[in-house]
């Protein structure tokens, strides 16, 4: 009787897992005409005072997510809201102590349950999402100035009612102890898949796909990535602070280090770390190497597919041929849904989402910081907690 409840009760979760793949691939074949331009908002002071900001400025759509995303974490997960909830209170307990200020922050100022705000943050992980993306950093030779130039595709299977296509979120972050940082994410969403700070260093995610699952709890990768940007100065502290961490999750991390002109990607895969570096160009996908040395299965060539894209569209890279690199259809997933060029010496990235196959799109520049080059205020909302910047569009 044990063991036939405990196969019904896989045949359940495989179930629910079937419905929520039909509900995602709806969901990403659902294309619109329309890209919905993203909001900008500046944030400074404690981890408890920068969640405050966040969930009061945006507590009208963070009160709406709770119940959807639990629900869609059942679907993914075959499991209990309760068990989802259980899980991130886990995970929360590895959280940096600026983290976990900043999410009960978010909570009490949208006014949310603390647990409610967990589930949100961590929903990555508990519902084991999965994010594919692509991304390419290049310098010194294969950059047609020699500054760096980062280019990043998000690729993400997006919700009933396209909740990330509408709702991209660029947050400038300024901790009261810390480096200045900036991060592409959507409302109340307090860790980090992509993001650059005042130091140069931009950083961004990809997961493994396939990976074995992690043992151990551990720091969230996503967390680990925030933490990153808000402590780290040069590259080398960087991967230094990822493999310390050893977070928990699977993806490939690529780190660029524009005023020192060198990057890596940090590769994560079921609790270990490894470490690759290139001269002048180096990129990443969704597949652990060789050259790390994390893994003896699912090994794929570190070139492909982006730095074999950029070899065949002609070295060196400018912006325009980046965003070409992105485009390609080696690189290009059909549920991208943000695309970014990081430009940190020239104080700017060229951005398009808002819509699916985003590197498509129009890029539009804007200022990384304040007095940043092509920032042309549009409008502001929100008793100016919200301002959109627009400044030239790449014709795109």
């Amino acid at each position: 009787m044990e063991q036939s409840g405990v196969a019904a009760e896989g045949v359940m979760k495989r179930a629910w897992r079937a419905a929520w793949l039909v509900v995602a691939l709806a969901a990403a074949c659902a294309r619109g005409d329309e890209a919905f331009a993203p909001l900008r908002m500046r944030v400074a002071g404690s981890p408890r005072q920068i969640g405050l900001q966040v969930g009061q400025a945006h507590k009208d759509f963070i009160r709406r997510q709770p119940d959807f995303f639990a629900g869609l974490g059942m679907l993914a997960s075959g499991t209990s809201r309760e068990a989802l909830t259980a899980q991130a209170g886990r995970l929360a307990e590895h959280l940096a102590p600026e983290d976990a200020e900043e999410v009960r922050g978010v909570a009490e100022g949208a006014g949310i349950s603390h647990e409610d705000a967990l589930l949100l943050n961590l929903f990555f992980e508990v519902a084991h999402q999965s994010v594919f993306c692509r991304q390419l950093a290049v310098w010194g030779k294969a950059s047609a100035d020699g500054e760096m130039i980062h280019g990043r595709n998000l690729d993400w299977f997006d919700y009933p009612g396209q909740v990330l296509q509408k709702n991209n979120l660029i947050l400038n972050v300024k901790p009261a102890k810390g480096v200045e940082y900036m991060v592409l994410t959507w409302p109340g969403f307090q860790a980090a898949l992509t993001g650059v700070n005042r130091a140069g260093l931009s950083i961004a995610y990809n997961q493994v796909l396939g990976a074995p699952p992690r043992g151990s709890l551990s720091e969230p990768v996503l967390f680990s990535l925030k933490r990153a940007l808000r402590s780290a100065r040069t590259l080398d502290e960087a991967v230094d602070l990822f493999v310390k961490a050893r977070p928990f999750g699977s993806g490939t991390i690529l780190i660029a280090d524009s005023p020192g002109r060198k990057a890596a990607v940090v590769e994560v895969v079921g609790g270990r770390v490894g470490v690759r570096t290139a001269e002048e160009m180096i990129g990443n996908a969704n597949h652990a190497t060789k050259e790390a040395g994390v893994a003896a299965w699912g090994v794929e060539p570190a070139s492909w597919p982006v730095c074999d894209a950029a070899r065949s569209l002609g070295l060196p890279l400018d912006r325009r041929k980046m965003i070409e690199v992105l485009r390609d259809r080696r690189v290009l997933q059909p549920n991208n849904l943000l695309s970014v060029v990081f430009e940190p010496a020239k104080n700017r990235m060229w951005l398009s989402c808002g819509r699916l196959e985003a590197a498509r799109g129009r890029f539009v520049e804007y200022g990384l910081w304040e007095q940043g080059l092509g920032q042309r205020p549009e409008g502001i909302s929100g008793a100016g907690a919200r301002l959109a910047l627009t400044g030239a569009g790449d014709g795109g």
